[in-house]
């Protein structure tokens, strides 16, 4: 028998197993009508729906970004409690924002030397970036200026200016 012969002997036997098998007579009716299945071969049953997809996380509240400065006793670094507060609202938006970077910017009023309000101003810079690393702020995230007397808030020779100057300010890159 030739090779072409086979392909069409087997083709043929193929359609005859094919049709044999599929349970449908000529008109459309079932072979299997009112037969009870048997148990090793059960009927098919519908697939369930799929569930409803899961609903989206609502996205995290954003954290304002935190005003205010942090002021300081005249000769002090140490961070009173009003300070704290705004340290800790500084430490949640910077949580809440990764990109985020900051310039801790310390002045001094302009009371005593040059020299003397740069080493104030670089003692009251270390203090609050120290409480910004405690709260979990990566000091990579922090810059620090130094103005000294150099920058002051409010003009004029009295106390009511010079507590305005003694102060650091975090600002946004």
């Amino acid at each position: 028998m030739s090779y072409a012969k086979i392909v069409v002997a087997m083709g043929s036997s193929a359609l005859l197993l094919a049709l044999s098998g599929c349970g449908i007579m000529a008109g459309g009716s079932s072979l299997y009508h009112g037969l009870t299945p048997h148990p090793e071969f059960p009927e098919p049953v519908a697939a369930a729906p799929a569930p409803a997809p899961a609903p989206m996380p609502e996205p995290a509240p954003a954290v304002a970004k935190p005003q205010g400065s942090i002021y300081f006793d005249v000769n002090q670094s140490a961070i009173n409690a009003a300070g704290q507060t705004v340290i800790a609202s500084w430490a949640s938006y910077l949580a809440a924002t990764p990109a985020a970077s900051i310039t801790v910017s310390a002045n001094a009023d302009v009371r005593g030397s040059s020299s003397y309000n740069k080493l104030l101003a670089d003692r009251r810079a270390a203090s609050v970036v120290t409480a910004l690393i405690a709260q979990g702020v990566a000091p990579g995230r922090m810059q620090i200026v130094n103005n000294g007397s150099d920058k002051p808030l409010v003009a004029g020779n009295d106390e009511a200016a010079w507590a305005q100057n003694r102060r650091v300010d975090i600002v946004e890159q």
